[in-house]
């Protein structure tokens, strides 16, 4: 649009603004944060803090890390109240069943 071409730069914003929020936010991060729902000032904390640390391979090793955290940090809270309120722990998920 800057040099004169608006029909150009009206198009390019349309595909950017298309691009980055309909691939990054409903396809990319679901599959790298996953099912639970984690907040998202939590995933820009593991972002940021992944791009300081590792630099460009920060932006998906960031959030996974801070994923497996948040699980990790769930499950450990599920079988604590399970052991406080006297009952069975948990059972494992199916695909640790054996």
């Amino acid at each position: 649009m800057a040099t004169g071409h608006p029909g150009s730069g009206i198009s390019e914003l349309v595909w950017g603004a298309a691009t980055v929020v309909g691939i990054s936010d409903y396809v990319i991060r679901p599959r790298l944060v996953g099912d639970e729902a984690i907040p998202t000032l939590i995933t820009f904390v593991a972002l940021f803090g992944g791009v300081e640390v590792l630099g460009l391979k920060g932006l998906v090793i960031g959030p996974v890390v801070m994923s497996i955290a948040v699980a990790i940090l769930r499950i450990y809270v599920r079988e604590a109240r399970a052991a406080r309120e006297g009952g069975p722990p948990p059972s494992l998920p199916t695909f640790l069943k054996r």
